[in-house]
This record gives structure tokens, C-alpha cells and sequence, in this order.
């Protein structure tokens, strides 16, 4: 029997919050080390952040029977025993940091308190450090977002498919390798990989790694389920028959060789761009 209680758009909830929250990690790992310098791809790469993460809220409200009542959380999201709770909060405060640490980049608002150069480079002082501290808890609050979906899912005892440490770890490196790739894509278009050489080999290695752990820990998952309950045997079995399965493995292991390549030419823009583009495209597929 399928579970049919959570529809398409928790799907897209758990997809956008995972990317969105991965891809503003990246951001803030890339600005923490590069500074302004990184402001350009900084600053695309954090609304992109906030907006996967806005869509995914807005379609969990669609899920939501009373969606006016889920949003005074202060009277629905009380439990934090439970990941939903823990979710929804951590969902509310990642839109306001992603929000700020965009806005922080906008020059026609930076302008009126504070002085800035064309890219929006800050000449110091409280906002500055407002910035680093936006990154740094966004980098946090990113990572407890991508996190918490897969926790989410693991919580539910009913349901001894998703009950395993696997799943959570699965949605976690998958999101990071799509995060990383994003990030390659808006470092080779904004600046065509040639001033940000080792960052671009930084985020190759991440799309790898990432793809990689991905793909062992789907591996154990399945392997664990195959070898549980009659229920969970059933399941694994299903998503093993399932052509969705057999395009998602041939991502992740085109999407790790993606990453390699881009690492090889991430000092000729030329050939980078179009294939940290395609590196994309499949890791959000994947």
C-alpha cells in the first residue's frame, strides 16, 4: 500500500528547502573565504537561496489544511520534540538571514548607512560585520534546513521504509552536491572562471565528494531495507523497479564525473561553462 497522505507539493517543499538551503551554504562558505570580492556571485546566489526556500514554504502551506492558522506558528509549531516544529521554525528564520544577507548587497539600501563600492564591497563597521554574521549563521541555518527534511521523513515510525539514519545522510550530500553545482554555474557565468580558479576547483571537489557520498549511502539505504521487514522489503523493492531510480543513479554518477571535469578545466572558461552548466541541470534532476 503507497503513502498517500504527503502529495507532490511536500515533494517540491522537501526538493526546494535542500537545494535552497545547500546553495546558500555554498554561498556563504565561497563570501567567508573570499570576502567582497565574492560579492557578485554572493549576492545572486543568496536570493536564489531565499526564493527555492520561499517556494518550498509556499507550496508546504498549499499541503497545509489551514494554512493562515500554520503561519501563526507561535501557536502551531510549539512541540520542538518533533522535527516539524524544529522544521517550520528553522524554514521562517533561514527567509529572514537569507533575506538580510541578500539585501546586504543591494547598494541603493547599503548606500543610505553605509559607503560601498560598485560591487558593493563595504568600507567597514557595524554593517560589515552584520554581513559576516548573516553568513555565518545562514551557513548554519542552511545546513539545519537540508537536514531536517530528511529527519523529518526518518521520524515517521510508521512507515519502516524511511525509518534509517541513511535517508536523512542521502538528502543531506545529494542537496550539498546540487548546492555546489549551482554555485559553479553562477562562478563561471558571473565571472567565467578564470578570476575564481580555486574556488571553481573548490566547488568541483564538493560536487564529487558530494555525488559520491550520495550514491553510498542510497546504496546502504537500499541495502538495509532489502535486507528489513516484509514492509520495508516491499518498498526498496518498488523503488529498485522504478525507471525514476535508474535516472537517478545515472545522474549522480555523470554528475561526479561532472565535477571532475570541471575541476580539470576550471582555468579554461571556455570549455567550463558548459559543462558546470550540465553538471547543474543533472544534479537537480538527480
Amino acid at each position: 500500500m503507497l503513502q498517500s497522505d504527503w502529495g507532490w507539493t511536500v515533494v517540491i517543499d522537501l526538493f526546494m528547502s535542500g537545494f535552497g538551503g545547500c546553495l546558500f551554504v555554498a554561498t556563504a562558505i565561497g563570501f567567508l573565504l573570499a570576502k567582497d570580492s565574492f560579492a557578485k556571485v554572493a549576492r545572486v546566489g543568496a536570493w536564489v537561496s531565499f526564493s527555492a526556500v520561499l517556494v518550498g514554504v509556499l507550496f508546504l502551506l498549499m499541503d497545509v489544511g489551514q494554512p493562515l492558522r500554520a503561519m501563526w506558528m507561535f501557536g502551531s509549531f510549539v512541540n520542538f520534540e518533533s522535527w516539524m516544529p524544529r522544521g517550520a521554525w528553522s524554514l521562517a528564520a533561514s527567509m529572514l538571514v537569507f533575506l538580510l544577507f541578500a539585501l546586504s548587497f543591494d547598494k541603493r539600501i547599503v548606500s543610505r548607512i553605509g559607503k560601498t563600492t560598485d560591487e558593493g564591497t563595504l568600507s567597514g563597521g557595524w554593517l560589515a560585520v552584520a554581513r559576516k554574521a548573516c553568513a555565518i549563521i545562514g551557513l548554519a541555518l542552511g545546513l539545519f534546513v537540508t537536514t531536517y527534511t530528511g529527519f523529518l521523513l526518518k521520524g515517521s515510525m510508521n512507515i519502516p521504509f524511511w525509518n534509517t539514519v541513511n535517508l536523512p545522510l542521502s538528502f543531506v550530500f545529494l542537496s550539498l552536491s546540487a548546492g555546489a553545482a549551482m554555485m559553479l554555474v553562477l562562478l563561471v557565468v558571473l565571472y567565467d572562471g578564470l578570476s575564481k580558479e580555486r574556488l571553481c576547483k573548490g566547488f568541483a571537489v564538493a560536487t564529487t565528494v558530494g555525488a559520491l557520498a550520495a550514491t553510498l549511502f542510497i546504496y546502504l539505504y537500499l541495502s538495509e531495507m532489502l535486507s528489513a521487514g516484509v514492509a520495508a522489503q516491499a518498498s526498496a523493492q518498488w523503488v529498485l523497479e522504478s525507471p525514476a531510480f535508474a535516472v537517478c543513479a545515472v545522474c549522480a554518477v555523470v554528475l561526479a564525473i561532472a565535477g571532475v571535469v570541471a575541476f580539470v578545466f576550471a582555468g579554461k572558461s571556455s570549455l567550463l561553462k558548459p559543462v558546470v552548466v550540465a553538471a547543474c541541470v543533472v544534479a537537480v534532476v538527480a
